[in-house]
Order: C-alpha cells, then structure tokens, then sequence
C-alpha cells in the first residue's frame, strides 16, 4: 500500500467521521426537541406526576456513559443486599445522596 493509497484512505475515513459526527449531533437535537416536547404534554395534561419522574429519570439516564447508567442497577443491588442480609435500611436523603455519587453528580 503506498502512502498516496494511505493518505487517501485516511481522508476517507476523517470524512466518514466528520459525518457520522454531524448525524449524531443532529439526532441528539432531535431527541432533546422530542423530550421536551414530550414534557410539556405531559405536565399540560395533568398525567400522574409518577409518569414525569420516570421521564426525567430516562432522560437523565440517558445523559449518562454506559459505565455510569450501568453503575445505578448495581448500586440498587448492592442496597438491596445490605438490606437483606444486614437489615440496613437507608434513609431516603442516604439513599439520594448515594445515588447522586454513583451518577457522579
């Protein structure tokens, strides 16, 4: 292969990068616009305020790295455990607190 073919190649793909680039930014735009737009149904038809915390909470998750949105199952199992098998119970603000360290916030 010579370095004419390499260098050619190497355009080729910084341009697929370039627009695979633009496509993810233009799919995330959309996606905010479709949340938000989502939200204001929600909140402007009076559904169960149940249904908003969950749409937040999959929005949020979404904001995440997978390791940090794989980390918050895991944080569940481990209180879930502790629970079980030493009968500690968190109190709700320990439980918050906690949950905002695992998601780094």
């Amino acid at each position: 292969m010579s370095i004419e073919n390499s260098s050619k190649s190497v355009e080729e793909l910084e341009t697929q990068v370039e627009r695979v680039d633009t496509e993810v930014i233009n799919l995330s735009s959309k996606v905010e616009l479709l949340e938000n737009l989502l939200m204001k149904i929600v909140e402007n038809q009076g559904i169960s305020s149940d249904l908003l915390t969950d749409i937040n909470y999959v929005m949020l998750k979404n904001d995440l790295s997978a390791e940090e949105r794989a980390e918050v199952p895991f944080f569940i199992i481990k209180t879930q455990k502790e629970y079980k098998f030493e009968g500690k119970v968190p109190s709700l603000q320990e439980f918050h607190n906690e949950l905002l360290n695992v998601i780094g916030i």
